[in-house]
């Protein structure tokens, strides 16, 4: 029984060896899924769309850079405006411009284009001579070589050169709460009550249409931060376009005190907002989104007529106690233009303000007391050019049922708290309704948007 069982093994092992030779399967390829490699400490992958938001994170780093010697590669692999050749050279233009008003960046802190349009931003260790120079300067400085007889000559020559009190440099030191009241004292008493800007409503209603003012407060001195805390801001402005505009305090000492470091830091943004540079190069080109309005305890107009020069009145349109930056939207300033010339409103301010005075002016901005300037409301139903700016604002829309347009300034803020809370307790949906301004009578009427119906009372009945 074994034999034909071993035959039948060898006829099919002959078999096999007989067989026209076959070419062997390849194995089939295997399907790896790549993942992109996690990114080192050195790498920053943003999140950021727009070149404001690119920006804001920027000088979050330039702010805030790596130790020294150390970098970190930034990417905005989702910001199309940066991924454009023009534009990305426009941003390093741009930032060449504010190295003059940066404290670290440009000096040790340095950013440059890298691969991939990323921006590497580099801490280079100061050298050895600049550390020698920096242990001298933290040294006491009290000039032990100067003779007693010397000190007093050069402490009596100072007492002799120093600024009346009265003419000293406006340092109010104020907590973030009482800047923003005073702030807001100082729109509604000058700005809205006086009639400085014709389509200020109150400190928090302004525009056209009408919108809500957001305030923010920022504490740093240098201008880094600052840098990304204004980026931040527009970036914000940009998301929720409700805002009309925003007005940015800066609270520290050190920006009220030194009006050229602020003038510098005011010129850097400015230039951001160019479609062209001296180079010829396109710009950021933010001017078709954005303009700015810069206001100082020492501000001075400088476009020549009767507003140039320190002491003129007109000066005070835009010395606020607190440094501001006011971002306002473009769209909204050039409609504001088209129905109304610049050259009008200033010729009002310089009449209104000049009738107030200086003195008066300067003691109010050191005093934070804006009670002597009660009396100075302007007639918006008087003055031609207000007349025209409350038409516009009547017919611009976003008018709220809080808003009344026959008052200004403090007035006008307290009517709405208490049309809100009218409104809260006859449990009236306050969003439903607006407000206008009879043309017959002058008088302020609501009416339901939605259904139509009209009030002359508030609450409605």
């Amino acid at each position: 029984m074994v034999r034909p069982h071993v035959l039948l093994g060898l006829c099919a092992a002959s078999s096999a060896l007989l067989a026209p030779a076959v070419a062997p399967r390849r194995a089939a390829a295997l399907h790896v899924i790549e993942t992109a490699p996690e990114p080192t400490e050195q790498e920053i992958f943003s999140e950021a769309t727009s070149i404001s938001g690119a920006l804001a994170e920027l000088w979050s780093v330039l702010a805030n850079p790596p130790p020294p010697g150390d970098f970190r590669a930034m990417y905005f692999p989702q910001c199309e405006g940066l991924k454009r050749p023009q534009t990305f050279q426009a941003l390093f233009e741009h930032l060449e411009v504010c190295k003059d008003s940066s404290q670290n960046f440009g000096a040790h802190i340095h950013a440059m284009p890298g691969p991939g349009s990323c921006i590497i931003v580099k801490n280079v260790p100061r050298s050895t001579n600049a550390d020698v120079w920096d242990e001298w300067a933290d040294e006491d400085d009290d000039d032990d070589f100067l003779s007693p007889e010397m000190r007093e000559r050069l402490k009596a020559l100072d007492a002799e050169t120093a600024p009346p009190v009265d003419k000293c440099p406006i340092q109010h030191d104020l907590g973030d709460d009482d800047a923003l009241k005073c702030s807001k004292d100082w729109v509604n008493a000058i700005v809205s009550d006086a009639g400085i800007c014709p389509f200020s409503l109150s400190a928090d209603r302004a525009g056209l249409p009408l919108g809500d003012v957001r305030y923010d407060v920022t504490r740093a001195d240098d201008t880094e931060t600052c840098f990304q805390w204004f980026w931040k801001e527009v970036q914000w402005l940009e998301d929720h376009p409700r805002h009309a505009t925003s007005l940015l305090l800066m609270t520290n000492p050190y920006w009220a005190s030194n009006f050229d470091a602020f003038e510098q830091f005011g010129d850097a943004l400015t230039q951001a907002l160019q479609s062209a540079t001296e180079s010829k190069v396109e710009g950021l080109g933010f001017e078709g989104q954005i303009q700015l309005v810069f206001f100082h305890p020492q501000y001075v107009f400088r476009d020549g007529g009767e507003r140039a020069g320190a002491d003129a009145a007109a000066n005070y349109g835009r010395r606020s106690p607190i440094p501001m930056i006011n971002i306002l939207r473009t769209p909204q300033v050039k409609a504001a233009q088209k129905g109304l010339p610049t050259g009008l409103v200033y010729s009002q301010n310089e009449e209104t303000l000049g009738d107030i005075g200086t003195e008066k002016l300067e003691e109010m901005l050191r005093s934070l007391d804006w009670s002597a300037v009660n009396d100075v409301k302007v007639d918006r139903s008087q003055v031609e050019v207000l007349k025209i700016a409350r038409k516009m604002m009547a017919q611009g829309g976003g008018i709220k049922a809080t808003d009344d347009l026959t008052l200004t300034g403090g007035a006008a803020a307290a009517a709405a708290e208490t049309v809100a809370a009218a409104a809260e307790t006859a449990e009236i949906i306050v969003a439903d309704w607006a407000s206008a301004v009879d043309e017959a009578s002058g008088n302020t009427y609501y009416y339901n948007t939605k259904t139509g119906a009209t009030s002359w009372v508030w609450p409605p009945e």
